[in-house]
């Protein structure tokens, strides 16, 4: 996830009072990873360093943490996280880190020695679904069976789609589930869908050309909706039949 950038905001104090006297914009590198030091650094003042002045350092007060660009096809994680930059003994020649006590436990971490930080989870890659909706021109008919092929790669290009999906019985199919659901995980992209009609299908339909969706932050859960037209005339109609001068009988018959 390179490319993440992250604005870092220093405070001489525990409680954040005042305007932060420093404010750094770092960014991840190829291994996901930030690093205080000027490498990573993309904007602010220079960096703090030890009392020996021989490698970057956050010095004693408060930092918080938040992230203000996703990587190129990830949605930005835009809670701030604070953390501590205290003694924990006296006399300690090293601060430590702490994270807020009432914060939530994240997979970042500051190393103790307070040059890394380490973003490991902090983006997740987005998903979303692309529901069909069938109709006929014909009331009342069976809509299931009907495949639909997905195409596509995903924004990031981490995920090439090439998925059929087939219709319920009320015209639906769907691809894509959230995150916390066993299932396809589609990611935001720009994806075709074609309907693949069968032999017998296409005696009695008219196939609808590919038609183009994206799944984004905007159209997240995208539904689309196509009518199918019928090839032959459906209707009803009785015949009058007299097999016995005394007997009239009629029979309906429903023609395809």
């Amino acid at each position: 996830m390179e490319g993440a950038q992250y604005t870092v905001k220093f405070w001489p104090n525990y409680t954040k009072e005042g305007n932060p006297t420093a404010t750094w914009v770092l960014k991840t590198d190829s291994d996901a990873r930030v690093y205080y030091d000027a490498d990573h650094k993309v904007s602010g003042p220079a960096l703090q360093m030890n009392a020996a002045g021989t490698r970057p350092e956050f010095h004693l007060g408060t930092i918080t943490i938040q992230e203000t660009q996703a990587p190129s096809g990830y949605s930005i994680n835009d809670t701030t996280y604070t953390l501590y930059i205290i003694q924990k003994n006296m006399g300690d020649a090293e601060p430590h880190i702490y994270w807020d006590a009432a914060g939530t436990q994240l997979a970042e971490r500051v190393e103790q020695g307070n040059t890394l930080l380490d973003i490991e989870s902090a983006e997740s890659t987005p998903f979303g679904s692309i529901t069909i909706n069938k109709s006929t021109n014909v009331n009342g008919y069976d809509r299931s069976g009907f495949k639909f092929r997905i195409q596509g790669t995903s924004k990031t290009g981490a995920q090439t789609v090439n998925e059929v999906i087939t219709t319920n019985a009320q015209g639906q199919a769907s691809l894509g589930v959230p995150a916390n659901q066993t299932g396809f995980h589609l990611e935001y992209g720009t994806y075709t869908i074609t309907e693949e009609l069968t032999t017998e299908q296409q005696k009695l339909w008219k196939g609808k050309s590919a038609g183009t969706v994206t799944v984004n932050d905007t159209t997240k859960n995208v539904t689309y909706n196509l009518t199918n037209e019928s090839k032959v005339l459906c209707g009803i109609f009785g015949v009058y039949m007299q097999p016995q001068p005394t007997r009239r009988v009629w029979v309906s018959f429903f023609v395809t």
